[in-house]
Parts: structure tokens; sequence; C-alpha cells
């Protein structure tokens, strides 16, 4: 492995880790915050309530084992599986609430926004969940991919 490889392979393992994300708080969390943003009169203060129901289901679907892994490798001690820097942390972190929880709340929002007649949320709420199902039927096959390039 070469020092550019060397350099993008704990990146590469956290956007592994972060493809796999829990797909039970995705199909919860992200309707929710789509839901929550996506009426096309949503008062601006909603994009935050709904941002926050995305992290919160991220922290629960997610964030937890990520803040343990980050514990255990503050602390030194040993962990199983890819090596656990603070990068491949950060990525994993960043990838899994990116393509698991914001990106189908995202979409789900623009759809319900686009709505017309008054049913906007339950739009949004509804193409997120697709999304999510869609993103998490995609995961295992990504992530293995992303695997075997680390471990080349």
């Amino acid at each position: 492995m070469g020092a550019i490889g060397a350099l993008l392979a704990p990146v590469v393992g956290g956007l592994a880790l972060g493809v796999a994300f829990n797909p039970a708080a995705s199909l919860v969390g992200a309707p929710i915050a789509a839901a929550l943003a996506g009426s096309p009169r949503a008062a601006n203060g909603r994009f935050a309530w709904a941002a926050a129901a995305a992290v919160a289901a991220w922290l629960l679907g997610d964030g937890f084992r990520v803040m343990a892994r980050l514990q255990d490798t503050l602390a030194g001690r040993p962990v199983a599986g890819p090596s656990s820097g603070l990068v491949l942390l950060a990525a994993w972190a960043l990838a899994g609430l990116a393509l698991g929880y914001l990106l189908p709340a995202a979409l789900g929002a623009y759809v319900g926004r686009q709505v017309v007649r008054g049913t906007g949320w339950l739009s949004a709420a509804f193409v997120a969940g697709l999304a999510s199902t869609a993103l998490a039927s995609l995961a295992s096959p990504a992530a293995g991919s992303l695997l075997r390039l680390v471990a080349r």
C-alpha cells in the first residue's frame, strides 16, 4: 500500500462503517425529520427541529456506537475491526449521519415542499421512508466493496 493509500485507508474504512448505518433508526428518524420540514408552510424554526430529530435518531441508531469506539480509542483499549483512529471515527460519524439520516430527510422535505395541497408533510415522510429503505438496501454491498478496498 502506497503513502496515499495509507492516508486514505482510515477515511475509506470510516466510510464503509458509515454506509452500514442502522436502518431501523433511519426508518423512524428520517421520516419524522422530513415531516417537520416538509410542509410548504413550515416556518424556518421547523428546520432546526428537523435537524434535531435527525441527529437524535442518529445518536440512538449509530452515534452511541461511534462514541463508545471513540472512548475505547482514547483510553487505549484494543479495538476489534478496522483501525480505530480519530480520522476513521470522524468519517464513520459524518458518513452515517449524512447518508442514513440527513439525505433521506432532505429528499423527503424537498418533495413535501413541492406538494401544493395540504399533505406535504405526509408526502415528505413517505419519500424519506422510501429513500431510507433504498439506501439501507444498498448499504451492505457498498460497505463490503469499501472494506475490500481497505484490505488491499
